[in-house]
């Protein structure tokens, strides 16, 4: 089971809505509105507690309740979170055409055993077959949020903090 995020429209349904980039005077970010989910996500992004101003957003059809620019260099990161903290994978590829890739490594292996039986190729080749080369793969030790376990940053060891 795989799944892709490969465009700013992707992420309309973790609740980033991308508007435009023509806002940005310095033409290098996109003004995207932000619902509470969406929020949620840039938090676990930055790694902190942001607080977003409650003000109008620029479109108020879809729930959205603040407004951001973000870079357009920022969309494998916000995908690769996205995959892992909302759907659940645990290994994810940053694939060479701008794309990110979540794998069910599981999932996905005994899909192609059903349909190759032994002639089945590793998962990791049928990835680079059919949605393109990875130029980074990003594999979490621990477990995702949708297996009951908050995991977005490590345990310190010696003073079991995470935050």
């Amino acid at each position: 089971m795989t799944k892709v995020i490969g465009s700013w429209n992707d992420l309309e349904d973790y609740g980033i809505i991308c508007l435009t980039g023509e806002s940005d005077a310095l033409s290098f970010r996109l003004l995207c509105d932000l619902t509470p989910s969406g929020e949620v996500i840039i938090n676990q992004l930055l790694g902190s507690n942001v607080q977003f101003t409650q003000g109008t957003n620029w479109n108020s059809s879809k729930g959205q309740k603040s407004s951001v620019l973000l870079a357009y260099d920022m969309l494998k990161a916000i995908a690769t979170i996205c995959l892992f903290n909302v759907d659940g994978y645990t290994t994810m590829g940053w694939l060479k055409n701008g794309s990110v890739i979540g794998v069910d490594e599981v999932q996905l292996t005994a899909q192609l055993r059903e349909v190759w039986g032994d002639d089945a190729k590793h998962w990791m080749e049928h990835i680079q077959r059919y949605h393109g080369e990875v130029d980074r793969w990003i594999i979490s030790p621990v477990s995702s949020p949708n297996a009951r376990v908050r995991s977005d940053r490590y345990v310190h060891a010696f003073s079991g903090r995470s935050r």
